[in-house]
């Protein structure tokens, strides 16, 4: 193979990979925003119940924190968007999770934020 064919080839490599590697850090970036974009929405929607983060104290309720749903074992998208979209509060169990007007943008950014969380699984 001769010289300027294994310079072509290099730069060939060395551009793909710099390909790769730039769609990956769009990617991450794209995820970091979703995390974010998660933990305002449950600071509004989920903190008045749960503790959303460390630094939040838990409120005075039931609902379990945050770290303690994304180390559940039923951890996973479908189990929370079934799980937002029915109501688990009734005469029953007046003090039961109340059924959330949330899009399914919204369940995926808080399912980004839980992901995020240190869990120990």
């Amino acid at each position: 193979m001769n010289l300027a064919r294994l310079q072509a080839q290099s730069l060939r490599s060395i551009i793909a990979f710099a390909g790769i590697a730039w769609a990956a850090t769009l990617v991450h970036a794209e995820d970091a925003s979703a995390v974010r974009a998660g933990k305002e929405l449950t600071l509004q929607k989920c903190a008045p119940c749960h503790a959303v983060s460390r630094s939040q104290a838990k409120p005075e309720s039931t609902a379990p924190s945050f770290e303690e749903i994304a180390a559940g074992p039923k951890m996973t998208r479908e189990a929370l968007r079934a799980h937002l979209a029915s109501t688990n509060a009734s005469v029953r169990h007046p003090g039961g999770m109340p059924a959330q007007s949330l899009t399914e943008n919204q369940i995926d950014l808080i399912f980004a934020y839980l992901s995020s969380l240190p869990a120990e699984r």
